[in-house]
C-alpha cells in the first residue's frame, strides 16, 4: 500500500493535477479503511497497488506508445485478477478498454509507436483467442462466463457467504436476464449507500455511514469537475477513469451482501475518487471553486 502511494503521485503528475496533491496523498494513506485493510497483510493492499499500476502503465502506453508500459500494464492487471475471481473478469475488461478507449492521446509517428500499435493488436488478438478457445486461467467466474451461467454464479456467490448483522437483505434474481437487470440497480444502490440512517446502531455502523457519505461527496465533485471541462484530452481521460470506477463498483455490488464487506471492496477503486474529486472538493471548501479545465489542461 505504501508503494501505491508512489503510484498515486505519478498518476496525479500524469494528469497534470497540481492542486492539493498533499491532501490527496494524506487522504489516500490515512483513510480509516486504508489504515485497517492496507496496513496489514490482506489482499486488498495488493489489489489497490496492481489496479493503480495497471491503469498508470496503460495510460503511459497510450501517451508514449512505449511497449514496456503495455507489458507492465497487462501484467499488473493479471496479478490483480489473480487475487480475486471477480477481478479476473475486471482485468479482461480493463486492458481492452484502455487500449481502445477514445482518449484523444496522440504522439508523432515513430518506431516505438508502430511497435506499440503492433503489441496492442497482439494483446487484443490473444485475449479474443483465449476467450473463444476457453484457454483463460482456471477460475469459477471465467468458467461460469464460458458456460453462459454468469447470472446464476453471481446470485449464488452473493448468497453463499456467512450471514452477518450488516447484511442488507437484497437478492439478485437470476431467473432471466431481464429479472437480473431489474434487481441489479437496487443491489448497486445498497452497495453504494448503506448503512442508511435508520440502520445505524453502533459506532462501526456510524463509521460505515460516514464513509459512504464521504465517497458520495467525492463522486459528486468528480462528476462535476468532469462535466465542467471543455471537450478534449483531459475530459476523455477523466471519463475513462470514471468508467473504470463505476464498472468496478458495479462488479463488487453483484457479490457483496453486507456493508461490512463493502468497506473493503470500496477501498480498491477509492483512489479514482480521490484523484478526480478531492481537488475540486477542497476548492469548494476554501471558496476558490477553480475550474480544473483552466488549470490542469495546459
Amino acid at each position: 500500500y505504501t508503494l501505491s502511494c508512489v503510484v498515486l503521485v505519478r498518476i496525479l503528475d500524469l494528469l497534470k493535477i497540481e492542486r492539493h496533491q498533499m491532501a490527496c496523498v494524506l487522504l489516500f494513506g490515512l483513510h480509516p479503511a486504508a489504515i485497517l485493510f492496507g496496513g496489514t497483510t490482506l489482499r486488498e493492499a495488493w489489489q489497490v497497488l496492481f489496479f493503480m499500476q495497471s491503469v498508470y502503465c496503460l495510460l503511459r502506453f497510450r501517451r508514449d506508445a512505449t511497449p514496456g508500459f503495455l507489458l507492465w500494464g497487462a501484467a499488473s492487471a493479471l496479478m490483480m485478477g489473480w487475487l480475486h475471481n471477480g477481478l479476473i473478469v475486471y482485468a479482461l475488461f480493463l486492458v481492452p478498454y484502455a487500449l481502445f478507449s477514445r482518449m484523444g492521446i496522440r504522439s508523432s509517428p515513430s518506431i516505438q509507436r508502430v511497435l506499440g500499435l503492433f503489441l496492442t493488436g497482439t494483446v487484443a488478438t490473444g485475449l479474443a483467442a483465449a476467450i473463444l478457445t476457453g484457454s483463460l486461467p482456471h477460475a469459477p467466474t471465467l468458467k461460469a462466463l464460458a458456460a453462459g451461467d454468469a447470472l446464476d454464479y453471481a446470485a449464488n456467490y452473493r448468497q453463499g457467504g456467512h450471514e452477518a448483522r450488516t447484511d442488507y437483505g437484497i437478492m439478485l434474481d437470476p431467473s432471466s436476464p431481464a429479472a437480473f437487470a431489474m434487481s441489479l440497480p437496487r443491489a448497486y444502490l445498497y452497495y453504494m449507500l448503506t448503512p442508511f440512517p435508520w440502520q445505524i446502531r453502533t459506532a462501526l455502523d456510524g463509521f460505515a455511514a460516514l464513509d459512504a457519505w464521504f465517497r458520495l461527496a467525492l463522486l459528486f465533485f468528480a462528476l462535476k469537475g468532469w462535466r465542467s471541462m471543455p471537450p478534449g484530452n483531459p475530459s476523455r481521460i477523466y471519463r475513462f477513469l470514471l468508467v473504470l470506477y463505476f464498472f468496478m463498483s458495479l462488479l463488487w455490488s453483484m457479490g457483496t451482501s453486507n456493508y461490512g464487506t463493502a468497506i473493503r471492496h470500496h477501498l480498491v477503486p477509492l483512489w479514482i475518487l480521490i484523484v478526480l474529486g478531492m481537488p475540486p472538493l477542497i476548492d469548494r471548501l476554501l471558496g476558490s471553486d477553480r475550474k480544473p479545465a483552466q488549470n490542469e489542461s495546459k
